[in-house]
């Protein structure tokens, strides 16, 4: 037996409290919430229920009291107190310091003694209507040993009367023994609203409560309250701006601020950069990617724009919405995403506009007219701001920013020339560049320079001998709405010709943090619109129109003042280099350290993904060995034995568990009962996938599917089947050598066709030829499972999507969703296992070591970039997708309750 003792510091402790009559769905958010973000539930119920079964002195003490709803009572608070800390030091045992309480408190004393343990950052109300809730609780079915709730007509156990997980027998779960149904569900309705009531103003007063209706679909419930949690607490430090940022920001227009990117994410949009210049060497012209210069060539190609950039590479897409960014835009937009749907004062939420990245060459850059965003894109309100990245050390000579400080509060120039066309930089005789004042902007790499959307500004040719690179990230207010829409979308969305989205479906998927609001904010702003704008959606029209405009900031006349930075971010302030922040692209190579360093962070997010890493090695090969709790200690205490050892090198980690693995569990009784679990785990993902599409639409014979990315093909063969389609008609398509872990390629019961790989796989397609080999309007269905964080033209491979697709089809795909640096840390492990730890070292898809660091590549992305990528593609999400998926299996979170692990 190994038994490691590892000393814990203390940690902060947070909780989130699930208000809400029976029936309202509170188990179901709760263990969403766990499944889904790794927020360890507390039932209390269950809690009660477990210290009754187990006869525990508060348990006989709860068994002697009868049945107190229909007296109208509910346990004393002492009571509820030593329930509640007893689940609660079970889970601290087990690593957990985020929780999710549905059932405690009910009352201000209860309250009061949760927050001596721990700090509570929200509190929901489920709101449902009583007959909604009568027909959820008439005949609730519960697992007694799990608290996993099923109903016969609402959520049914895929067998009768069993527990999916276990197969256990199922009990039915009453409110009352002495009551029907109704009548208890009246009486505790009432004694609830009694009893929270006070609790519920005291939070309000406090901003720490919100209410959601719960009557609809269980993951829109669940989308809407993750919002709504992400906005309110923050799973890392904030960036804390200095009160003279904003007040300098305020005065000038503009601002910039030091140390908010780190090298590593400098690096990484360069590369990306790098990446998407080398795509343009195919294109001899300009692209819906990228503009080039005049000296493009083959040989040496040359940009000076990349087109929505979060289109055309991951790192673009992350960092448009990394927390560091939107903290800055928060705070000098005096935005408070925090702020309830039912206040009626202040800006409540941060909106997307758009992304671009401009590029100047050594010596030839050219220069940036005088212009103002605002004569660009006219909104309600002028809440808008411009995020430039500083990916190179910025100077005047490299052609940096220079601003016209407090233009911001003056007039909207004319942009329009003679002819009354729209110019794109200033014509208006009354601004002279040579008579305004300047500040030109000079700051390090890793740098945001923020300016206010109607602050004039421009920039110089870049006569230096470095190349200077731009991104720009563009954000709003959420209640300032476009008065112009371009004729393909407004909202920071490109859409594809054709597509099926209304305006609504594009501002909610624009929508970073906050609430979605339906009534713009109007102010008294001077607005002139962009039109007529010759060429509009002509590739380089912009370009030929502004370069004829006039204005232009010359450097040698001008009255410039240098300005560099007036705050800097800095540890202790917000500054989380090298710790939790967006994860763009896979490092592999000391993944297991950089978490077992932080196994006892004082950051919530980062020490639940150590637990959930002991959990992924412990369930072995997809999670085959999760119910078996001696198998599963013995591998992680394996891992724990190499760590502690002192080694920071994941091929020594990887050595170690693949000797564990091949020498104590291959042949093991466990092992061999988990034989079929693979069989077993594709039939599960086929029959979500089959219950999902069903749902949205009927399937016969006439139909086809296609699986991109489809490893083995075992998942499309069993779901063609399970929709009654002809092996023909079923399809999937890999690239083996850059994306299979799976096991050989079998064709039963399919048709594959293998992608080529590198060149012409999906994850570098960059030509004009088709990355699916499949004519157009081929499919009524496509999938793409776990396939998409491999893909690096993540666009064009969308919109392949969308063209093979017939009008009406359907795309569904199952993607990792990460917020966190530390949680794709753990996923990135989770792809190492599949080639250095469970597969033999006889077998194809083993590799030696050094293979995954030189080699592996993956770039992840939380849910809602996934859905703005897609939504890009002019997909449009169905109404009940995901209705049909619960949580279960290996995918929860499972608390860690034997001796030694509660060590670990």
């Amino acid at each position: 037996t190994f038994l490691l003792v590892v000393p814990m510091p203390r940690r902060a402790i947070h909780a989130v409290i699930l208000l809400g009559a029976p029936g309202s769905g509170k188990g179901t958010q709760a263990r969403l919430l766990q499944a889904k973000c790794g927020i360890a539930h507390i039932d209390f119920g269950q809690a009660r229920r477990n210290a009754v079964e187990r006869g525990t002195p508060v348990g006989l003490r709860i068994k002697a009291l009868g049945d107190l709803v229909s007296r109208g009572q509910f346990l004393d608070n002492d009571m509820v107190e030593d329930i509640f800390q007893e689940a609660v030091q079970e889970r601290l045992a087990g690593g957990a310091s985020y929780f999710v309480l549905d059932g405690f408190p009910r009352n201000l004393d209860q309250l009061r003694r949760l927050r001596k343990t721990m700090t509570v950052d929200m509190a929901f109300t489920l709101q449902v209507p009583f007959q909604t809730l009568l027909r959820r609780t008439d005949g609730r079915l519960i697992h007694m040993h799990s608290g996993r709730t099923y109903h016969p007509v609402t959520m049914p156990p895929r067998l009768p009367m069993k527990d999916d997980i276990t197969g256990e027998r199922l009990s039915v779960r009453r409110l009352s023994d002495t009551m029907t149904t109704e009548d208890a569900l009246r009486r505790r309705s009432a004694i609830e609203e009694l009893e929270t009531g006070p609790m519920v103003e005291q939070l309000k007063r406090e901003g720490l409560h919100t209410e959601l209706e719960a009557d609809r679909l269980p993951e829109v419930v669940h989308n809407e309250l993750v919002v709504s949690l992400r906005n309110r607490c923050r799973l890392q430090p904030p960036v804390v701006l200095p009160a003279s940022a904003s007040e300098v920001y305020a005065q000038t227009g503009w601002v910039a601020v030091e140390g908010v990117l780190d090298a590593e994410w400098v690096a990484t949009l360069r590369a990306a950069i790098d990446d998407v210049i080398a795509m343009s060497a195919t294109s001899t012209t300009s692209s819906e990617a990228f503009d080039i210069t005049d000296g493009h060539s083959t040989t040496t190609p040359t940009l000076r724009k990349i087109k929505r950039p979060h289109l055309w590479h991951p790192a673009f897409l992350a960092v448009s919405m990394d927390s560091r960014v939107l903290d800055v835009v928060e705070q000098l937009l005096h935005i408070d995403s925090s702020c309830t749907s039912g206040s009626s004062t202040g800006r409540r939420g941060l909106r997307w506009q758009g992304d671009k990245v401009v590029i100047k060459a050594p010596r030839t850059g050219k220069h940036v007219v005088c212009h103002q965003d605002w004569a660009y894109y006219p909104h309600t309100n002028d809440d808008l701001c411009t995020v430039s990245v500083v990916l190179e050390d910025m100077s005047l000579d490299s052609g940096g920013l220079c601003y016209v400080p407090g233009s911001h509060r003056g007039p909207l120039y004319l942009h329009h020339n003679e002819n009354g066309d729209f110019l794109g930089g200033i014509a208006d005789a009354s601004f002279d560049p040579e008579e305004a004042a300047w500040e030109a902007a000079v700051c390090p790499a890793g740098s945001l320079i923020i300016h206010h959307v109607r602050t004039v500004h421009a920039s110089p040719c870049n006569i230096s001998q470095r190349l200077r690179p731009l991104l720009l990230l563009q954000y709003a207010a959420n209640d300032a709405w476009p008065l112009q829409q371009h004729v393909r979308g407004a909202w920071g969305i490109d859409l594809p010709v054709g597509h099926r989205l209304d305006e609504w479906a594009m501002y909610t998927r624009s929508l970073l943090r906050g609430q979605l609001v339906r009534c713009p904010r109007l102010e008294a702003v001077p607005v002139s619109l962009p039109v007529p704008w010759p060429g509009r959606g002509s590739q380089g029209a912009l370009y030929r129109i502004v370069e004829s405009s006039e204005c232009i900031l010359d450097t040698d006349v001008a009255k410039l003042s240098i300005v560099g930075a007036v705050a800097s971010v800095a540890e202790g302030h917000g500054h989380v280099s090298g710790q939790e922040g967006s994860r763009i692209c896979a490092r592999m190579g000391s993944c297991f350290a950089w978490l077992w360093e932080r196994r006892a962070s004082p950051v919530p997010a980062e020490a639940l993904e150590w637990q959930r890493l002991l959990q992924f090695v412990g369930s072995g090969p997809y999670g085959s060995l999760y119910k078996f709790p001696a198998t599963r200690e013995r591998l992680q205490a394996a891992l724990v034995d190499v760590l502690h050892s002192g080694t920071t090198n994941d091929d020594d980690v990887y050595d170690a568990l693949h000797a564990c693995f091949h020498g104590e569990v291959v042949g093991s009784r466990d092992h061999q009962a988990a034989t079929g679990w693979s069989v077993a785990r594709s039939q599960k993902r086929a029959q979500e996938i089959a219950e999902l599409a069903k749902a949205c639409r009927e399937f016969d014979d006439s139909c086809a599917i296609l699986d991109v990315g489809c490893a083995d093909g075992a998942i499309v063969a069993e779901l063609g089947r399970m929709l009654g389609l002809p092996v023909t008609s079923v399809h999937g398509c890999d690239s083996r050598e850059a994306m299979q872990v799976g096991n050989e390629v079998s064709d039963a019961g399919m048709t594959f066709t293998r992608l080529p790989p590198e060149g012409g796989a999906l994850c570098q397609g960059s030509g004009g030829e088709p990355l699916l080999p499949y004519g157009d309007g081929s499919f009524d269905l496509v999938l793409s499972l776990m396939t998409l964080h491999h893909v690096r033209r993540l666009k064009r491979t969308l919109d392949e999507v969308f063209r093979v697709l017939k009008p009406g089809g359907l795309f569904i795909f199952r993607e990792h969703n990460c917020h966190s640096r530390s949680n794709s840390a753990v996923v990135d492990i989770m792809h190492g296992l599949h080639h250095r730890t469970w597969a033999a070292a006889d077998h194809a898809n083993y590799r030696q070591r050094g293979w995954l660091q030189s080699n592996y590549t993956a770039y992840y992305q939380s849910a809602e970039a996934w859905n703005m990528v897609v939504t890009a593609a002019g997909l449009s999400p169905h109404s009940i997708l995901g209705a049909q998926l619960r949580p279960g299996g290996p995918e929860e979170i499972l608390p860690l309750n034997s001796e030694s692990e509660k060590a670990v």
